[in-house]
């Protein structure tokens, strides 16, 4: 009942945004502010060629492919002070603030001067943008690891490989999951903006050409499309990994 009572309130607050939009639109009567239905005109016929669904999986694949090389190195990052001193304070002193500070836009400019329009520049440049997203989870997990397990783990072997394998890896899973689960959504929204600058296709670059023919409705509706694409990995995917592993742990 209560699960069905807060959708219902979720679906009363679309429908008053959607009737808001109307009546904005209505009142501003210019084509580049489009209603409601003109966005989902668009919408529809975005997704009635099938050229468009290609452009919708190169982004997807770009993310698919960049999502695993920012949780590597960023699980690197955030793993190796536990186990080289030194790299403690060159992360806190100088990753840390480089890439909290720098915005993402700038790696992004300086990836187009760097590599112009190669191939492989957006992946690199999503991947660098995305990692301070999985390396303070990582970190923060580091931290509060329990001590003692590790102390127990080392009177039985003084391999710090296997214990890294064996205990520190699986008490990280949940920060892990909690990383993986933030940077895929900063993921596909900064994808989508480096796609602007840095490629010849994906839905950023076709949310480009929308905009140079002042086409507003169809720049809304590749945006609704990535809209999409991350509401249904966060609330289905994610849902159902976060499900199974309570489940797991319960049992």
């Amino acid at each position: 009942m209560h699960f069905l009572k807060e959708n219902v309130y979720r679906a009363i607050c679309i429908i008053i945004f959607i009737l808001l939009w109307e009546l904005v639109a209505y009142l501003y009567d210019s084509p580049f502010f489009p209603t409601p239905v003109e966005v989902f005109k668009s919408l529809l016929s975005l997704l009635k060629y099938g050229k468009n669904y290609n452009q919708i999986l190169i982004t997807m694949f770009r993310v698919l492919i960049a999502m695993p090389i920012a949780m590597l190195i960023g699980g690197i990052i955030g793993i190796l002070p536990q186990y080289f001193k030194p790299a403690k304070y060159f992360v806190e002193s100088v990753i840390f603030p480089l890439f909290q500070s720098i915005p993402p836009i700038s790696w992004i400019l300086l990836f187009s001067i760097w590599l112009g329009l190669s191939p492989i520049n957006p992946i690199i440049a999503a991947s660098i943008t995305a990692l301070p997203y999985v390396i303070i989870p990582i970190s923060q997990g580091i931290k509060e690891l329990d001590k003692n397990l590790i102390e127990l783990g080392l009177s039985f072997t003084k391999k710090k490989v296997k214990i890294l394998k064996k205990i520190v890896i699986p008490l990280l899973y949940p920060y892990f999951f909690t990383a993986l689960r933030s940077s895929f959504g900063f993921m596909w929204r900064i994808m989508v903006v480096v796609e602007l600058f840095l490629a010849v296709n994906g839905i950023g670059y076709m949310a480009v050409i929308a905009r140079e023919a002042y086409n507003v409705s169809r720049v809304l509706a590749w945006s609704i499309c990535v809209s999409i694409i991350m509401t249904f990995f966060e609330y289905v995917v994610f849902n159902y990994i976060e499900k199974k592993t309570v489940k797991k742990e319960k049992e």
